[in-house]
């Protein structure tokens, strides 16, 4: 397969050169590559918390979800079926985080991380930060974190 090209040559004129594409291959060996797909900030209300007044009174929680995987199917045919989708993430990543109550951030963590790999099989590792602004301590701070980082079982 060649692939075109224009270049500038010194005097400014613009020619089209041609070269093989394996000069531009930048595929590396499926066993050892990891892609990233991340979800910043996505903003859930809950009601996680030690205290009775944190059930009572819910807040807001932020989480991030990066995702290796390898995406080269996705890259090499351009097509949705290699990746993960948009949507997807967020329904499994909010439907883990509020399907029910948790006493410890870490355990929602957790939860998120386990739903990723049952839903999304490309996943071979996930990263999953959740901040808590409103954790009920006498302090000025911006946010209180867990992040939990878990790799798919290998059998």
């Amino acid at each position: 397969m060649q692939l075109a090209r224009w270049i500038r040559g010194a005097s400014g004129a613009r020619a089209m050169i041609d070269f093989p594409a394996r000069a531009l291959d930048l595929k590396t060996t499926r066993s050892r590559r990891v892609d990233k797909v991340v979800l910043k900030d996505l903003s859930i209300f809950a009601r996680h918390g030690l205290f009775d007044a944190e059930a009572e009174l819910g807040q807001r929680f932020f989480i991030d979800v990066e995702i290796g995987a390898d995406l080269s199917v996705a890259e090499e045919r351009d097509d949705a079926d290699g990746t993960i989708d948009w949507a997807d993430l967020v329904e499994t990543v909010t439907k883990a985080f509020t399907e029910r109550r948790y006493k410890l951030v870490e355990a929602a963590a957790n939860a998120v991380a386990a739903a990723v790999f049952v839903k999304f099989r490309i996943a071979q590792r996930v990263r999953v930060e959740i901040r808590k602004p409103s954790a009920p301590i006498e302090a000025i701070f911006s946010h209180t974190a867990i992040i939990v980082e878990r790799e798919r079982p290998r059998f």
